[in-house]
């Protein structure tokens, strides 16, 4: 009894340390991006999110598929202090080869290829996260569900980071400095990890654990990673290349408004990653990590999109000005990436990656690629940035359609769908009720702030009557209980 209580407990703060982590990566966008963008304008901006995305590319690609697999991994091995330490130096190893093969192949490219959206000054500033890569442990920490440390880390670096960028931000030439606290928090936070694991007398060795035992699943992630970053990371560099550096900003900004809550959408299965890896690990038929991570995400993620869509000329106003009005329709065509996304991670991230189905992942990835370079190619010369967001929304679907089909042929988990369809009739009333706020002729912000009030207690409310509770708190509740029994 008092060790399952003790379990309650230890997943509760489990769960606030993630949360905290989740909402210190939501607030700051939310507070420093109006901010950002106003000064830097969209010619500014968009020059400085080139740089980052691209330099952001190779990073990805220099980290391969060691995140995923290490984290998996990591929870198979539990308690095994040997495999855990041998696994982690044979990770390390191969991270710090990859970092330094990346690194040569991106001052080669910065340096005799130019790339007019942003000046060769950003882009070796930027490139410093390239060159570092090889310090960046979250994995670990993820793996060995640390949490508190991650959270703790991320607030400190969030609130230096908005400090400094109040601070020296004023006018578009002043991108070099927002590139250049970006890298910083980077390095920062690597540190601050590598300083909490001396702390803690965890020993990392370089020395042991052979590489070629992990290389080929580890390969496999990594051509997933690529495929993902292709259309992830890379669409923004798409943009710039086929379009202009004003296209790349209003696109940036649609995008960012557009995933700014998706991070809440992930956060319980995204959290829950080791715990249902060692559950699959052990043949566990129950899932119920996954049952209610469906719920989780169909509860917020179906509110978010709508939300997103009726209120996206407010939200652009608001934390972007007049001059990226241009974006709101692209924001309108993001609105739904809420929904792809949190159940695309959900199948592909949490089930078929955490059960080491690493093909079926990638040939759903590579599928997503395929459409977004298609529809890139197509829209973005047409369309600029809105032809962009086209293409970003068909990649998605895209993904969920193949996870989904892969989870449906490999798994006999069944998940309540018409829980979709419940939320989507319950948020349609958010179109009579932000359209009396928006009679009433208040400023932007009271609109804004109004609508998503009436419209989070409007839905909240009625999930209850019809449910006779939120099925979010419900799904949470029931998660716990089930953990805890199991212990």
């Amino acid at each position: 009894m008092r060790q399952a209580s003790t379990s309650m407990v230890s997943l509760q703060k489990q769960y606030g340390y993630y949360f905290m982590w989740t909402v210190s990566n939501l607030l700051f966008p939310v507070f420093v991006f109006p901010y950002i963008a106003r000064f830097l304008e969209p010619q500014g901006l968009g020059e400085a999110q080139f740089a980052l995305q691209f330099s952001r590319y190779f990073m990805l690609v220099a980290s391969l598929g060691i995140p995923i697999y290490g984290v998996r991994e990591l929870a198979k091995a539990n308690e095994n202090m040997e495999e855990r330490n041998n696994l982690c130096a044979a990770l390390l190893r191969l991270q710090l080869i990859t970092a330094f093969a990346t690194s040569i192949v991106y001052i080669v490219v910065i340096s005799f290829f130019e790339l007019q959206v942003a000046s060769t000054k950003l882009l070796w500033v930027a490139g410093v996260q390239v060159f570092l890569s090889w310090t960046s442990i979250e994995w670990l920490l993820v793996g060995l569900e640390a949490f508190r440390a991650i959270a703790l880390r991320t607030l400190i670096l969030r609130l230096g980071a908005s400090v400094a960028m109040f601070l020296c931000i004023h006018n578009p030439s002043d991108a070099i400095w927002y590139v250049l606290i970006v890298v910083v928090s980077f390095v920062g936070g690597n540190a601050l990890l590598w300083i909490h694991l001396y702390q803690v007398n965890m020993k990392l060795s370089l020395i042991k654990g052979r590489i070629a035992t992990h290389l080929k699943p580890i390969l496999i992630l990594g051509l997933t990673q690529l495929c993902i970053i292709m259309y992830t990371v890379f669409d923004t560099v798409w943009v710039g290349l086929l379009s202009t550096a004003i296209a790349v900003g209003f696109y940036t900004t649609a995008l960012k408004l557009s995933k700014i809550g998706i991070a809440f959408v992930t956060s319980l299965g995204n959290m829950l990653i080791p715990r249902t890896a060692r559950s699959l690990n052990q043949s566990d038929t129950q899932n119920i990590h996954l049952h209610y991570s469906f719920l989780f995400v169909a509860d917020l993620a179906v509110p978010m999109s709508v939300g997103l869509f009726l209120l996206a000329p407010e939200c652009i106003l608001l934390f972007s000005g007049t001059a990226y009005m241009p974006a709101i329709a692209a924001m309108k065509i993001l609105a739904i990436l809420p929904i792809s996304i949190g159940l695309s991670n959900l199948f592909g991230m949490q089930i078929l990656a955490v059960a080491g189905k690493d093909m079926a992942l990638l040939i759903s990835v590579f599928w997503g690629l395929v459409i977004h370079l298609v529809l890139a190619l197509i829209c973005i010369p047409i369309n600029a940035h809105i032809g962009a967001a086209w293409a970003m929304l068909g990649a998605e679907l895209a993904v969920l359609t193949a996870t989904m089909v892969f989870v449906r042929k490999q798994f006999a988990i069944q998940f309540p769908w018409i829980q979709l369809l419940y939320n989507a009739f319950i948020a349609l009333t958010f179109i009579p009720i932000i359209w009396v706020v928006r009679e009433m002729q208040l400023p932007n912000w009271a609109v804004l702030f109004l609508s998503v009030l009436l419209c989070t207690f409007i839905y909240g409310g009625l999930q209850y009557w019809l449910f006779k509770q939120s099925t979010l708190c419900f799904a949470f509740q029931q998660l716990l209980t089930k953990q805890t029994a199991s212990v």
